[in-house]
């Protein structure tokens, strides 16, 4: 059953990459829908998944995420494009962060929000 998301995979970075941006959108959904058609809704994180290893192999990373305590600047946030070039970028801002960010590079996290290092002293000093 891997191999068949794998390849199901393939076939869509090679659609997307053929496809003008604009239409990139439209040909998610009809992936979308012809699985929803198929009854197969539960195995659309499946065929993510297999998206994201597919781009990665071919482009490098596959999602940034970063989420900041304080808006990015348009300049901060050219030159993280600049650095990932090729990997979905999404900017989010939680103000509960109270300083800092966490970046998620596909499957890793670095937590460098000031939450984050109080939340590890308290467990630090708080053993449950």
């Amino acid at each position: 059953m891997k191999q068949h998301w794998q390849r199901i995979a393939e076939a869509c970075v090679d659609a997307m990459a053929q496809a003008a941006p604009k239409d990139q959108v439209e040909l998610a959904k009809v992936v979308i829908e012809r699985l929803v058609q198929q009854g197969k809704r539960a195995h659309l994180p499946d065929l993510e998944r297999a998206i994201d290893r597919v781009w990665m192999e071919r482009y490098g990373l596959a999602n940034v995420r970063i989420t900041s305590a304080h808006p990015l600047s348009k300049e901060t946030e050219k030159d993280i494009e600049s650095v990932i070039a090729g990997a979905d970028l999404r900017v989010v801002v939680d103000t509960a962060l109270i300083g800092g960010a966490i970046i998620e590079k596909d499957d890793q996290v670095l937590d460098g929000s000031i939450r984050g290092r109080l939340q590890q002293l308290h467990s630090h000093f708080v053993k449950d």
